[in-house]
């Protein structure tokens, strides 16, 4: 008959499992996982499950989950995030690499990126912390020193409102100045305007008064001349 090839899941599962027939393939097995087509019997449950199934809908852990939890902390570091096989004998055939390792591979990064749970500061309970605690969820919110603790805050936050005011009340002075100084400064160079206009007229007035004298002066001259 037609031979299949070990799955390597596998073949590096341990061999706790009764016989029982593949309701996939319909093939007989000694072992959790089926040599013919990758399907796995749920120990707990004795489900038998897809080779995609990373975990049995009873909940428990999938054969390729385990082996990854078995070898993440002793060879990811190790070997790299290429592979977490400790030797190449246990190493996926292509086949299954796309859906086993590529869970074991991803898992270390959905672990580290889970976010903490928010603890109070003050009554030590998980869910709220110190800035959204109110009566209902956190039991220290009427201690003494929480009260003292929200009323110093709250006196901070009406300081810099209050500062903020005050700031925009500055503003608003210095701009109505600024535009007083503008108008004035415009008077006086108004002002100066007026006055060089009034300098160059009488500039022009005196020279010509100068060009008048001096032409008298030239023709007084010229007629004692001639009357030598």
């Amino acid at each position: 008959g037609k031979r299949y090839k070990t799955s390597p899941v596998a073949s590096s599962t341990v061999n706790y499992t009764k016989s029982w027939e593949c309701t996939v393939c319909t093939m007989k097995n000694d072992k959790e996982v089926c040599d013919a087509c990758a399907a796995w019997r749920c120990s707990t449950c004795t489900y038998v499950n897809k080779s995609s199934a990373h975990d049995c809908i009873c909940g428990a852990d999938g054969p390729a989950k385990k082996l990854a939890d078995a070898n993440i902390s002793s060879s990811y570091d190790a070997v790299g995030s290429s592979s977490y096989y400790p030797s190449s004998s246990m190493k996926p055939s292509p086949s299954h690499t796309t859906s086993d390792s590529a869970y074991a591979t991803k898992k270390p990064q959905a672990e580290g990126g889970a976010k903490k749970p928010k603890v109070c500061g003050a009554c030590g309970q998980k869910g709220h912390n110190r800035g959204n605690a109110t009566q209902y969820n956190c039991t220290a919110y009427y201690d003494p020193k929480e009260v003292e603790r929200r009323e110093k805050l709250e006196r901070k936050r009406l300081e810099k409102l209050d500062a903020e005011r005050q700031k925009i009340a500055r503003l608003e002075g210095e701009e109505g100045n600024a535009a007083q100084n503008y108008e004035e400064w415009l008077r006086q160079t108004e002002k100066i305007k007026a006055s060089h206009e009034q300098a160059d007229e009488y500039r022009k007035e005196e020279l010509k008064r100068a060009k008048q004298k001096k032409a008298r002066m030239e023709k007084q001259q010229q007629r004692r001349n001639n009357g030598h």
